[in-house]
């Protein structure tokens, strides 16, 4: 579980253009302990974790999820998520029509 939420808040902080430096004094820590997070060998703390997930424009939700997915999938689903945090209503519609029609297929 370390090793996935670390890999979905790397990919959030990434996907907001922040560098680890940059996130860790945001949310008061040190860029080890952000590295050290993104890496799997901690976990954040709940305080920590939603420091960080307001500061990327991340649900809790979607870094605590349960998943037995592939690391694919987890990164892209993460990748997907901070890109959706920055686009327009009427562009996520959009977005969302599209995934639809690529599932049907």
């Amino acid at each position: 579980m370390n090793k996935i939420v670390g890999v979905r808040i790397k990919r959030a902080r990434e996907g907001a253009g922040l560098t680890q430096e940059a996130l860790a004094e945001m949310v008061d820590r040190t860029k080890e302990a952000i590295s050290n997070i993104e890496r799997g060998i901690n976990l954040p703390s709940l305080d920590t974790l939603q420091r960080i997930c307001e500061t990327v424009s991340m649900p809790i939700s979607s870094i605590l999820e349960d998943s037995n997915r592939s690391k694919l999938f987890i990164d892209v689903k993460a990748q997907i998520d901070a890109v959706l945090t920055t686009m327009e209503e009427d562009d996520l519609r959009f977005c969302l029509s599209l995934v639809k029609l690529v599932a049907q297929r």
